[in-house]
C-alpha cells in the first residue's frame, strides 16, 4: 500500500510539472507574440509619415523652401560684424542625411527603431542628401562660412558618418562633426562652437537642435514656448520638416518613457482616447 501511494505521488508530481512547464512556455509564448505585435504596431503606425518624407513632392518642396530661406538669412547676417569667424550649426539626420531607406528597411521587417540596426545603417554610409541642404552647403562654402554638424548620432558612429558625408560630396572633418557622448542635450556642443566662431544659424528637425528650452512640452505641446520665443526662432533657426519622430511626440507618453512597445502602444491609445 505504501509503494502504491509512493508511486502515486511519484506520477502526480511529474504531471504537475509538465503542467507548470506547458503553461510556463505558453505564457512566455504569449508575452512573445504581444510584445511582437506591439513592435509591428508601432512600425506600420509610421508608414504614411515614411512614405511621405520619402516621396512626396510636398516633403520636396518644403526642404528645397527651408534651405532658401536660410540661404538668404545668410546674406542678410554676413553683413553684420562679428569678433569672431561666422559658423552655421547643421543637425545631420532629417536635417541633411534622409534615413527614410532605413525607416522603410524598419517598417518591411515589422520592426521600429533598435541600437544595432542603427549603427549598421550609418557604418553603411549609404544615405541620400535632403534637397536644398548640398546647394546651401555649398553656398556657405563660397561665403567662407564654417559649416559644423551636431548630431546625436553616437560618437562610435562617426567613422560611418564621415564617409557618407564625403559620398555625398559634403567637405567635412572630425573637427566639425561632433556627435552624441552621453547625453542627447547639444548645449555644450553649441557652446563648444561658439567658443571660436560666431553662430548666425542654425538648422534642424527638431526645436532641441537650436535650444534645449523646447524640451519641455508639458504646456500646451511645447507651443507656448515657441510663441513666447517666436522672435528668436524666426532670426536665428531653420526647421525641416519631420513626422517620422522627434520630441514632438514625448506629450503623447505623458511626460514617461515607456519601457516597451506594448507600453507606448497603450500610451498612444489612451492619448487617441483622451482627443475623443
Amino acid at each position: 500500500m505504501m509503494k502504491k501511494t509512493l508511486r502515486t505521488g511519484k506520477i502526480f508530481t511529474v504531471n504537475f510539472l509538465i503542467v507548470i512547464s506547458l503553461f510556463s512556455c505558453k505564457t512566455q509564448d504569449a508575452t512573445l507574440t504581444t510584445k511582437v505585435d506591439a513592435t509591428y504596431a508601432l512600425s506600420q503606425q509610421n508608414v504614411d509619415a515614411v512614405i511621405w518624407t520619402a516621396t512626396s513632392a510636398e516633403m520636396h518642396y518644403a526642404s528645397i523652401q527651408a534651405y532658401d530661406l536660410a540661404i538668404l538669412k545668410l546674406k542678410t547676417k554676413i553683413s553684420n560684424d562679428y569678433s569672431k569667424p561666422i559658423a552655421v550649426v547643421m543637425d545631420l539626420d532629417e536635417t541633411v542625411i534622409d534615413n527614410s531607406p532605413y525607416m522603410f528597411q524598419q517598417i518591411a521587417k515589422g520592426k521600429t527603431f533598435d541600437g544595432d540596426s542603427w549603427y549598421e545603417w550609418c557604418m553603411e554610409a549609404s544615405a541620400g542628401i535632403l534637397p536644398g541642404a548640398f546647394d546651401f552647403i555649398k553656398k556657405c562654402e563660397e561665403l567662407d562660412i564654417e559649416v559644423f554638424y551636431i548630431s546625436n548620432r553616437g560618437i562610435e558612429t562617426l567613422s560611418g558618418t564621415l564617409d557618407n558625408l564625403q559620398k555625398l560630396d559634403i567637405k567635412t572633418d572630425a573637427a566639425h562633426v561632433l556627435l552624441k557622448e552621453g547625453i542627447s542635450d547639444k548645449t555644450d556642443r553649441r557652446n563648444l562652437v561658439l567658443e571660436t566662431n560666431s553662430t548666425v544659424l542654425y538648422i534642424g528637425d527638431n526645436l532641441r537642435d537650436f535650444s534645449e528650452i523646447y524640451k519641455d512640452r508639458k504646456a500646451n505641446y511645447g507651443k507656448s514656448v515657441v510663441d513666447e520665443e517666436l522672435s528668436n526662432l524666426r532670426e536665428n533657426f531653420i526647421l525641416i520638416p519631420n513626422p517620422m519622430y522627434g520630441e514632438w511626440r514625448k506629450p503623447i507618453n505623458m511626460g514617461q518613457n515607456p519601457n516597451s512597445d506594448s507600453e507606448k502602444v497603450e500610451f498612444i491609445e489612451n492619448f487617441i482616447k483622451s482627443k475623443n
